[in-house]
């Protein structure tokens, strides 16, 4: 059956991000119906955060693409001209807006117009990216869907690669997101330190602690889980 890649209207509240831009990680964070993905700073720009909006999109759980590069959504229809432009305003840290043709977790192909911006700390350091995405159905016989199966595409470890080097290196070649260097080991962190001070990046790009984020203000709603956490409660 066909999936509907029509994204729902933007609340009130995203409106203002739509007009104003996300600048930061606390404004990327926010719980918002703009499907949004969040990734490291340097390459290969792994996926850290995707929001509810982002897996009814594109078809895939977080669980699934957490630490991974966004490549996955490409396919053969794929305008590399495109990809090109996210990649060379990637690297000068300047937001871009493209409509590229993306395929979903089944292999249905659809316009996706993303655009990426470049979050920076207090002090003007580049952390992070955000897309926000905003999906749109190809008709019928436009571009051909393609066979292709999750389990196929991953293998049977989530999250992580029998070969970190090797796949630093094909996501940074095929990813729409700048092919900077990378070494072994580039944007993973050490644990949370216990007591004192986290920063929300320290929290965001922890890959080995459960980590939960919540809103400062009742009713606490949870606006961030990673996968340690969902594979620790059970949740996808």
């Amino acid at each position: 059956r066909r999936r509907s890649h029509q994204a729902s209207r933007p609340c009130f509240s995203d409106l203002a991000s739509l007009k104003m831009g996300v600048r930061t990680l606390s404004e990327a964070l926010q719980l918002s119906d703009e499907c949004r993905v969040i990734t490291t700073g340097s390459a290969p720009f792994n996926i850290v955060h995707t929001n509810k909006a982002w897996s009814k999109l594109t078809g895939f759980k977080f669980t699934e693409v957490a630490n991974r590069s966004n490549s996955f959504l490409q396919g053969p229809h794929t305008e590399a001209k495109l990809v090109e432009r996210m990649r060379a305003a990637s690297e000068k840290g300047e937001t871009t807006r493209v409509r590229v043709v993306n395929y979903d977790r089944y292999g249905t192909p659809f316009y996706n117009s993303i655009e990426i911006f470049p979050l920076r700390d207090m002090a003007g350091k580049l952390t992070h990216y955000c897309g926000v995405l905003h999906g749109e159905d190809i008709p019928d016989g436009v571009v051909p869907p393609i066979d292709r199966k999750p389990e196929e595409l991953f293998g049977s470890t989530s999250g992580s690669s029998t070969d970190p080097d090797e796949e630093e290196e094909t996501a940074a070649a095929a990813s729409g997101w700048p092919a900077a260097a990378a070494g072994r080991g580039a944007g993973r962190v050490k644990r949370l330190r216990r007591g004192g001070h986290v920063t929300l990046q320290e929290a965001l790009d922890n890959t080995e602690d459960a980590v939960v984020m919540t809103q400062p203000h009742p009713p606490y709603a949870i606006t961030h889980v990673n996968a340690p956490w969902c594979e620790m409660c059970g949740y996808t």
